[in-house]
């Protein structure tokens, strides 16, 4: 289901860039290099902000059907990245 998912989204997105002169990877290169701006107060971090996209960038997120938003609010929520998950896992006996 995950494949098929990932090949519709494929052949969708090549529908949409169709005229702009860009494969797939690199249109999804060039959305990888969105990223936000942290506000803080006080030591803490309150949310996240969008800054504006370069106007090619602007132009596949609009082809894409989507809109960014312009702030994204913090929950508390932790989420751990970079660790081993070997030494959290059961062993099977």
């Amino acid at each position: 289901m995950v494949v098929m998912l990932a090949y519709r989204l494929v052949q969708e997105l090549g529908r949409r860039w169709a005229d702009l002169n860009l494969t797939i990877g690199e249109g999804i290169q060039q959305l990888a290099t969105l990223c936000t701006t942290e506000v803080m107060s006080e030591g803490k971090v309150l949310c996240s902000t969008v800054p504006l996209p370069r106007p090619e960038l602007a132009e596949i997120i609009a082809r894409s059907g989507i809109s960014l938003p312009v702030v994204i609010k913090r929950h508390g929520a932790k989420v751990a990245t970079k660790k081993k998950l070997q030494a959290r896992r059961l062993t099977r006996s």
